[in-house]
């Protein structure tokens, strides 16, 4: 019996590579199987034989590697196991014959007690049972996989495909779902009157409501901050919505605040209109100006933003209100703080800090405080060495959440 793996989608797809000691997978032109994706490693994974059965091993990739909707970090295969690298799939096929990729997904048989996707189970006996008498509904699964497919590259495009650039500034970000649907996000973009819009979030609940839900919040926040804008439609400014304690505090530039109004439309919007799905997310909404460092935000019911100087020392931005979505007629109050010369501003979701190892062992937010104490030349320097020692933590265990990490440096003066 042969072995082949099939490209599905991206720019290799269809492409058919036969499986007969070893498969090297990554970005790099010099692996035996090159995915040109920006979201693959260089060296990614690989599929070797072992003892006639084909085993794949994650090869510390920074995406990390999915099986069926699940991580793994090493695992043996079976036929029509569906893997996921970033944003590209590819399938495992056996048999004895060289595979057609075009109606192999209408055909193939499914072996043993494989699932074809973490989300799908196993349905009536079809016509080709596996040899374990356990057998799937072929046709039912691939049609069903394809629509979740498009769902999920439908939420990609949701999140932005080139962040925003600007001198003196470092914005980076990475999400590792749990599955292969997130209720997680992050978005930067910019605002009127050159403004930066930040934004870190995460939906209650898991799987596909809470990224529908996603998707409806960042479309929201995307329309009322102003970003989004419309011929002959446009958003009240709505700057009495941030109350008297923005005054109070000294908060003079409207145009600054004035986006941050998103937070209190979108919470209405989901109060008023979802209120019976008990739907809610953690928000957080900051407006930056990079020509002075200086950030208003809210912090809807979000983990503390973190903003670490050239020292390591640290301050929190602590929520300044509940969850979005809660209820209706909430007053969200305003925090502003300003980002020096070499600070980090570090934002999380709490799939980071609630992390568990195998034995449990929680990640801990004071684990994540001892590592961003120790100072870090730049934001990519820093969120490196937090993927590796949480990720290093998880070891083999199975992830229980989404991980999202945002960091935005401000540029360090230079020495003359």
């Amino acid at each position: 019996m042969k072995y082949y793996v099939i490209v599905e989608n991206g720019l290799n797809e269809g492409r058919v590579f036969p499986l007969e000691k070893r498969l090297t997978i990554g970005r790099a032109p010099d692996n035996d199987v090159e995915i040109p994706d920006s979201s693959v490693s260089r060296r990614h994974a690989v599929i070797q034989i072992l003892n006639g059965s084909p085993v794949f091993e994650d090869l510390g990739s920074s995406n990390r590697s999915l099986v069926n909707g699940e991580k793994v970090h090493k695992m043996t295969l079976r036929n029509g196991d569906k893997l996921r690298m970033g944003r590209v799939s590819l399938r495992l096929y056996q048999g004895d014959h060289f595979p057609n990729p075009r109606s192999m997904m209408e055909t193939q048989k499914i072996e043993g007690d494989c699932q074809a996707s973490a989300f799908f189970k196993a349905g009536p006996k079809s016509q080709h049972p596996s040899s374990s008498g356990d057998g799937f509904d072929t046709e039912r699964i691939v049609a069903t996989e394809l629509e979740l497919d498009k769902f999920r590259e439908m939420q990609r495009t949701l999140f932005p495909s080139q962040l925003p650039t600007l001198p003196d500034w470092e914005i980076i970000t990475s999400l590792h779902p749990a599955s292969e649907a997130t209720g997680d996000f992050y978005d930067a973009f910019w605002l009127p009157g050159g403004y930066l819009g930040l934004v870190i979030a995460d939906v209650c609940d898991k799987g596909m409501g809470s990224a529908i839900f996603m998707s409806l919040i960042r479309t929201l926040i995307r329309v009322f901050s102003g970003e989004t804008q419309f011929p002959g439609f446009s958003i009240p400014a709505r700057v009495h919505d941030l109350g008297q304690e923005s005054e109070d505090q000294g908060l003079k530039d409207k145009e600054q605040l004035c986006a941050l109004s998103a937070i209190s439309l979108t919470n209405e919007y989901i109060a008023k209109e979802h209120g019976h799905t008990c739907m809610f997310a953690t928000v957080f909404l900051g407006v930056l100006n990079p020509k002075t460092g200086s950030l208003v935000y809210i912090n809807g019911g979000h983990e503390p933003l973190l903003i670490v100087d050239p020292t390591g020392k640290v301050q929190s931005l602590t929520p300044t209100g509940p969850a979005v979505g809660v209820m209706p007629c909430i007053q969200f109050k305003t925090g502003q703080a300003q980002l020096q010369p070499g600070d980090i501003l570090i934002g999380y979701t709490d799939g980071v800090t609630e992390a568990h190892a195998p034995s449990g062992e929680l990640f801990t937010r004071k684990r994540l405080l001892s590592l961003l104490q120790q100072p870090a030349p730049s934001a990519s320097v820093l969120l490196e060495r937090l993927e590796s020692d949480l990720f290093a933590h998880i070891g083999t265990a199975k992830p229980s959440d989404d991980i999202t990490f945002m960091a935005v440096q401000r540029a360090p003066i230079a020495q003359g």
